[in-house]
């Protein structure tokens, strides 16, 4: 919503801020305030100037040269193609420099052979209008060199307020004097009402009004006379034997000449006196007006129904429509001639001709309206506020305030007509001041309540017996429906500056989850070793937790462990491929509700111990990735099961009938203990690296090589870190990378050479090397 400060002060006329600090205010106590800026700015250096002589073009037909006085005595010679140019006429001159609203940078041109120096403006080059046929001609009253911005009254500064998200609360922000209540409260200062004239209901409306649709809820109709004068013409058309007596219009109605300037602030097409008359109460109310040529309408009736699936409507920018069943149209006698709320139609459009005009000021369903606008792609400024709910008390003030402006121009009321209800039905409630009090966290007196719900138009009633207040809000504050909104009120009008921060609670940690950030981390770890997370069915054929509803008849128990499921997983997928990994992260039921991990790791070249050991080298390698302290896992068999311990506790198990790994998560997120790490200087020496390759027997794994590489090693080797494993059938190999420091010095290949001897000792001494 766009407002020019000139209308603010019009109704706050004691307001004291700047332009910059109301939109400031406006945003801290209000709404927010998207810009302020000035029109004229985009009309730099374009001035009026009169035009003193005008030539034909020498080497153009559609080409004239002007002779153009721009003030202090100067005068500009500049080409023109606009036909309506005259001698004589104030036109815009955009001077050499200046840069126009559509981009254009005025320099001096040689336009056929002749030199140009400015450029004389049509109202569309200068911003102000969609289209144009011509140049801009500005009143004669217009002084030589004058600023144009000044001249059509767009010197101001505007604030542009974004109400897109303020739901129903969009209804008070949308309209000028809804902005100036607003700043008047916040500003403390005096609100000058609305010039309303009453309703004349003893003129009644020579058409019925008929309401067929409980999406209308109300619906007021105005016809007024007097828009256009005519005299006869003395030249008499004749032909033969017909004669044509001429009528010239000798006067149209005219508006007050500070609403077409606030229409060009606002950037809005011109239109027919009437309907700029409808457009600006628009912008003034907040009510959506529609104005129809009367003398158009069909027959003696106006009916606000429901449109039938596939009806047509030509919309006043000649547009056909195809409306859905639901639509909301107006209609007269015969034809639809308004798409309710949002466009009139082409066939009662108001023109040159008019004489008589009604005035439509009603309201409609939100929710219909957005939907048809939304769907036909026509998103009128009326069409804006009906879809945000527009309080229906409106319709009476936008009428009256039509009232009152046409009356000074002597236009007559010839009816009247108004159907359905015209109050806003307020919903109330109950609140206590101390809740009040306690909410915002500050003590303010009842009285200074009292007194903000009085500045805001709120009702206040004490309910008898008891400590609570009966609030009723004013009808343009449809926003206000529980507690916490009238509560919001009082807090902005307080100052939330005022308001000290306070915490009342103790300081709240969040407490670490050690399961869930395990269970995350290794499933990221095994994802990046190329395995794949799979899901399974939480039933099986056996277990402690019978369902009383099962899904699966034949596996009625919660399963106790995932290795049967995943097995069954990698059975099912090995006639697709030649080799697959798979991880499973679920619960399992038995006395509690454990997070269970299952490992596979199949390969249909390699033996099922082979594939198993792969699988426990994998979870090893994640865990090492992680920081973890691996070398604490260690295995043992017992009754034919191979017991994975950590920290000499059972964390998981190889069940011999199935070749998956299985571990509790939930026990391992409490053992598992990171690698220690000890900070130390930069080290001086370089390192020397070295790649060891180890063969042993197929059935020995690589947790245990990596601790016997470890033992025989001096504390110069600071890192072992393993790189590849190949079987090649009774064996396997083993490559670690090692690296070697020593703080004190330099080492010497011998040196290194003599620590890799000792690994090979050691694995052909115990037997182990193959």
């Amino acid at each position: 919503m766009k407002i020019p400060y000139s209308i603010l002060k019009q109704f706050v006329p004691q307001l004291k801020h700047s332009p910059e600090q109301l939109a400031d205010l406006i945003t801290l106590k209000s709404y927010e305030v998207e810009s302020v800026y000035n029109p004229a700015t985009s009309l730099n250096n374009v001035v009026v100037g009169h035009i003193q002589e005008i030539q034909p073009h020498p080497n153009a037909d559609k080409l004239q040269v002007t002779k153009v006085a721009v003030g202090n005595g100067e005068i500009l010679t500049i080409v023109c193609g606009a036909k309506n140019i005259e001698l004589g006429q104030k036109v815009p001159v955009a001077r050499i420099g200046a840069t126009l609203p559509n981009g254009i940078n005025i320099q001096p041109v040689n336009l056929r052979g002749q030199d140009s120096f400015g450029m004389i403006c049509s109202a569309q080059e200068l911003g102000l209008d969609f289209s144009s046929e011509g140049i801009l001609v500005l009143p004669a009253s217009a002084k030589e060199g004058q600023s144009v911005a000044d001249v059509l009254g767009l010197n101001e500064a505007v604030i542009d307020i974004d109400n897109k998200g303020l739901g129903t609360r969009a209804s008070d922000s949308s309209s000028f004097y809804g902005v100036a209540r607003e700043v008047a409260l916040i500003t403390n200062n005096e609100l000058i009402n609305l010039d309303l004239s009453p309703i004349p209901i003893q003129n009644k409306l020579n058409k019925k009004v008929k309401i067929e649709t409980d999406l209308c809820k109300y619906y007021s109709a105005l016809e007024l006379s007097g828009l256009s004068n005519y005299k006869f013409d003395s030249n008499i058309l004749s032909k033969g034997n017909y004669r044509v007596d001429l009528y010239v219009q000798t006067d149209t109605f005219k508006i007050d000449s500070n609403v077409h300037r606030v229409l060009r602030v606002l950037n809005q097409k011109s239109h027919h006196p009437a309907v700029d008359l409808g457009n600006y109460v628009l912008f003034e109310t907040g009510q959506p007006l529609h104005v129809f040529d009367s003398e158009k309408l069909k027959g003696n009736s106006i009916i606000i129904r429901e449109a039938k699936k596939g009806e047509t409507f030509v919309a006043l920018d000649g547009a056909e429509l195809v409306l859905a069943e639901g639509d909301i149209v107006i209609c007269d006698s015969e034809d639809i001639i308004a798409l309710a709320g949002i466009m009139g139609g082409a066939s009662t459009a108001v023109g040159d001709g008019t004489t008589k005009v009604l005035i439509e000021s009603a309201n409609f369903d939100p929710e219909r309206i957005r939907s048809t606008a939304r769907r036909l792609k026509l998103l009128t400024e009326s069409a804006k506020r009906f879809e945000r709910k527009v309080p229906v008390e409106l319709a009476d003030i936008a009428m009256r305030r039509v009232l009152s402006i046409t009356s000074q121009a002597g236009l007559e009321v010839l009816g009247y007509s108004q159907t359905g209800l015209n109050v806003t039905q307020n919903q109330s409630i109950s609140i206590s001041y101390d809740y009040i009090r306690k909410y915002i966290g500050v003590d303010i007196s009842n009285g200074d309540i009292n007194n903000y719900f009085k500045s805001l138009g709120v009702s206040v009633n004490k309910s008898f017996g008891s400590d609570k207040y009966k609030l009723i809000p004013p009808y343009w504050r449809l926003d206000l429906n529980t507690a916490e909104e009238y509560i919001e009120e009082i807090a902005r009008l307080y100052g939330y500056e005022n308001i000290p921060p306070r915490l009342d609670l103790e300081q709240m940690k969040s407490k670490p989850n050690l399961e869930f950030d395990l269970r995350r981390r290794i499933s990221g770890a095994l994802v990046s070793l190329d395995y794949i997370e799979v899901m399974t069915y939480p039933y099986s054929t056996e277990g402690t937790l019978k369902l009383l509803n099962a899904v699966d008849e034949s596996k009625p128990y919660l399963r106790q462990t995932l290795a049967p499921s995943l097995q069954q997983a990698i059975l099912s997928n090995q006639r697709h491929t030649d080799s697959i990994r798979l991880f499973e992260m679920s619960h399992v039921f038995t006395a509690q509700q454990n997070l269970h991990l299952s490992i596979a790791y199949w390969d249909k070249n390699k033996s099922n111990n082979e594939n198993i050991n792969n699988a426990y080298m994998d979870f090893l390698r994640s865990l090492y990735r992680l920081g973890f302290d691996i070398e604490l896992f260690s295995t043992a068999n017992k009754d034919g099961v191979t017991i994975i311990s950590y920290s000499d506790q059972e964390v998981g198990l190889l069940d011999p009938r199935y070749f998956v790994l299985e571990f509790d998560v939930s026990v391992l997120a409490s053992l598992l203990k990171t690698h220690k790490e000890l900070y130390k200087a930069i080290p001086k020496y370089p390192a020397v690296k070295r790649d060891v390759t180890v063969t042993v027997s197929s059935d020995t794994n690589i947790q245990s090589v990596y601790t016997n590489i470890k033992s025989v090693l001096s504390e110069r080797c600071y890192y072992i870190g393993f790189i590849d494993r190949f079987d090649n059938g009774k064996s396997v190999n083993y490559t670690f990378h090692l690296e070697f420091r020593d703080s004190d010095k330099s080492l010497s290949d011998e040196e290194v050479n003599r620590e890799i001897d000792e690994i090979y000792k050691y694995f052909k001494s115990s037997g182990k090397q193959k």
